[in-house]
């Protein structure tokens, strides 16, 4: 039996990805205007592709960067992609908000699935500014 694998143009889908995450600034920018961001992507024999953005106040402050990101996974046995994201401390890992695996067996599935999750990362926006204002979570 051959399986079908799902195509991606990871390239895309970072850039997708980064268009949406990148609505977030300005209401983080609003609340903690030393906030500065910074984004990427990168991708392993683990994973097609991990898209993310750090928000990090001020240097000096030593409070934990935030990192708020997206997962593609490689294709599996069955060919489906699975696509998910999180928001966490950089050094510290904790992990403040996470969105399930969505499955998709088309890369039109795979874009619908990427914004889906950064709908779900949005909508924990105020906890990244609470995050990255907690004197307790000293990296």
């Amino acid at each position: 039996m051959t399986v079908a694998t799902v195509s991606i143009d990871t390239d895309e889908l970072a850039r997708l990805v980064q268009t949406e995450l990148s609505s977030m600034d300005g209401v983080i920018r609003a609340a903690v205007p030393s906030t500065q961001v910074s984004q990427s992507s990168n991708s392993a024999r683990a994973w097609a592709m991990f898209c993310y953005r750090v928000y990090a106040t001020a240097p000096g402050t030593d409070i934990d960067p935030v990192v708020v990101g997206v997962n593609v996974s490689h294709a599996d046995a069955t060919g489906a992609i699975s696509v998910s994201g999180d928001i966490a401390g950089e050094t510290l890992g904790d992990v403040l908000t996470d969105v399930p695996p969505i499955r998709a067996m088309s890369g039109l599935a795979v874009e619908e699935a990427a914004r889906e999750v950064v709908a779900k990362l949005k909508a924990h926006t105020a906890e990244v500014i609470r995050a990255i204002t907690d004197e307790t979570r000293r990296a």
